[in-house]
């Protein structure tokens, strides 16, 4: 289809791919079979695309959070997960060691980012994500109430900011913040 229409392909990429060398020396690609999934599909669309002279652009999401998300007990997002722990008057379950980083990228900021970068790039390396950096232990702390901690799991990652020079340069701003999201959930 893409080569027929000869139209331009949005792909979500996944960050974790840029996620660098842990201790044990895995990198982010090699976390999962997912992780190493979207980054084989990522590199396919890059050949493909020199293959056949098509037009592309891959974005990359960092934990997009926001209104109506979806809370799925096993998969949902760490945010959303957070919010219905403290509704229910649950505690919040946190991997260990809980200082590991994260950027928080409301739903709307990363939306924006997509048009954008279908619009007015080209190529790889369109990373969406907002500037503000915390650890899983300071967002628990926003929403307030108790904290459970579990075991680290073989995919517990220190960081995953990425530079988002290629989406600024078009003219992408965060608008939304973590603090004022979370503290829209309490009322």
């Amino acid at each position: 289809f893409w080569r027929e229409k000869k139209c331009k392909l949005v792909y979500s990429g996944s960050s974790t791919k840029s996620v660098g060398e842990r201790a044990d020396g895995t990198t982010g690609r090699d976390l999962a079979p997912y992780t190493w999934g979207k980054a084989v599909n990522t590199e396919l669309i890059v050949n493909y695309a020199r293959w056949y002279d098509l037009s592309f652009v891959i974005v990359y999401f960092y934990n997009v959070y926001g209104p109506r998300e979806r809370s799925v007990e096993k998969y949902g997002t760490v945010v959303e997960s957070f919010k219905q722990k403290t509704l229910k008057g649950e505690p919040m379950q946190v991997r260990s060691p809980g200082t590991q980083t994260r950027c928080f990228t409301h739903v709307t900021d990363t939306v924006n980012g997509i048009v954008l970068a279908a619009e007015k790039g080209e190529g790889d390396g369109y990373g969406l994500s907002a500037k503000d950096e915390y650890s899983l232990l300071e967002l628990a702390g926003m929403f307030g109430g108790e904290i459970e901690m579990l075991p680290q799991t073989k995919t517990t990652r220190e960081t995953s900011a990425m530079d988002c020079k290629k989406i600024t340069e078009l003219g992408w701003k965060q608008k939304h913040t973590l603090k004022e999201y979370v503290e829209s959930c309490k009322k």
